[in-house]
């Protein structure tokens, strides 16, 4: 069996619009086709000719550029119902525009440093894929200066040897520990 698809994409290319302007000299006509630039609402009562797309000006958008809204969005040929489309999670999209950084892409996990060993982290709520009603992502801040190094290790021995985790806080990479804090934290409320 056979099955039809349609794969919309959403792109950026440069039209060219073509005039003939009436005018006493070259300055006069480039001073009306300024002021047609400003209302571009043009008709060919204004000296309109034609326009055109410049096909060698075609680019992808993607998502990121595009106020993260979907770039491609696949149809059934028969129906025209959306089937996917590539829009991101809303936890990509508020972590970009709040300075987040990602942590972890598979989760979707992101981390802010707020200063003095105190770190905000995002993650993709799974649940928002099932209710649309729950918040899209999980939210924690992890304040380091709370935790004694005891209870530091209790969350870090999940994910690392002693050693290393003694390394890690000699080093003074507390970062790394407030997100073991938080994802140990976060699947004990969630």
């Amino acid at each position: 069996m056979e099955y039809n698809f349609y794969l919309d994409r959403k792109i950026t290319v440069w039209e060219r619009d073509t005039f003939a302007i009436e005018a006493d000299t070259q300055d006069e006509a480039i001073e009306k086709m300024k002021l047609l630039m400003e209302r571009y609402d043009y008709q060919e009562q204004d000296g309109w000719v034609k326009n055109e797309q410049l096909l060698d000006t075609v680019n992808s958008l993607s998502p990121e550029r595009n106020d993260y809204d979907a770039t491609l969005m696949l149809l059934d040929a028969e129906t025209q119902a959306e089937l996917a489309t590539n829009k991101p999670h809303p936890v990509v999209a508020y972590a970009a525009q709040n300075n987040f950084h990602c942590t972890d892409p598979d989760n979707l996990q992101y981390v802010r440093f707020e200063g003095a060993n105190c770190f905000t982290f995002i993650e993709a709520n799974p649940r928002w894929a099932i209710d649309p009603k729950e918040n899209p992502y999980i939210e924690g801040v992890i304040d380091m200066t709370k935790y004694t190094k005891d209870q530091i290790w209790s969350y870090a021995q999940a994910y690392y040897s002693l050693a290393e985790f003694e390394e890690m806080y000699q080093a003074g990479t507390f970062g790394v520990l407030a997100e073991c804090i938080f994802e140990t934290e976060r699947w004990l409320t969630n």
